[in-house]
């Protein structure tokens, strides 16, 4: 591979890590941002959990028609539920979850109670689907950018190893010329190379010492 090949590809292989280490960095921090808005929805609706009982289904004025309660008593018992299906006990203190069911996934926060514990949950399917819209935009912005630098690695490349290639075409154009006969073909050669290249660069070598 030549010079210019390999510029070229180091300066892709550097922005393509970049751009996987930006996208990665982006995706989590867009997925714990959402995630932490999915649990202050959950913690606004203690008090209206609080409020109610078992027997008490979730009403549009208190909010909790859009999310799905669970409560359970001191010996663990479901009491009653709006989730798709029982989810399992958590423990009885107020912390948050991430729990599967028939339906999907749901985040999960456990509000205490005095003879038991409900659990309120959000489904995360929106966020799921966030995060998914997140991750096709940094793929594809991975591929724009190692398109745009593998053609600016080139450029950038080809400018930098230009004048190497011009002394190289003129160091051969003037060793064919020196190690050139008509009647001896390129034998000579090997005396060209080694009087004009081999010779001065050990002389070099040696005053430098």
């Amino acid at each position: 591979m030549s010079l210019r090949w390999k510029l070229a590809a180091a300066m892709l292989l550097v922005s393509s890590l970049a751009t996987i280490a930006f996208g990665l960095a982006s995706y989590r921090s867009t997925g714990d941002r959402l995630m932490a808005e999915v649990d202050r929805s959950l913690a606004a609706l203690e008090p209206a959990v609080r409020a109610r009982g078992p027997a008490t289904l979730p009403a549009d004025a208190d909010g909790l028609a859009q999310f799905s309660v669970q409560f359970v008593g001191r010996d663990g018992t479901v009491l009653r539920t709006t989730f798709p299906e029982a989810v399992p006990a958590l423990a009885a203190t107020s912390v948050y979850a991430t729990v599967t069911t028939s339906t999907g996934d749901y985040r999960v926060r456990v509000v205490p109670l005095r003879n038991g514990a409900a659990l309120v949950g959000r489904p995360l399917d929106e966020t799921y689907r966030v995060l998914e819209g997140v991750k096709r935009r940094t793929v594809l912005l991975l591929g724009l950018v190692a398109a745009a630098s593998a053609a600016l690695g080139v450029l950038i490349a080809d400018r930098i190893t230009a004048p190497l290639r011009r002394l190289t075409e003129a160091a051969e154009d003037f060793l064919v010329e020196k190690g050139w006969d008509p009647s001896m073909g390129a034998r000579p050669l090997r005396r060209a190379i080694q009087r004009y290249i081999e010779d001065p660069l050990a002389d070099f070598v040696l005053r430098s010492e």
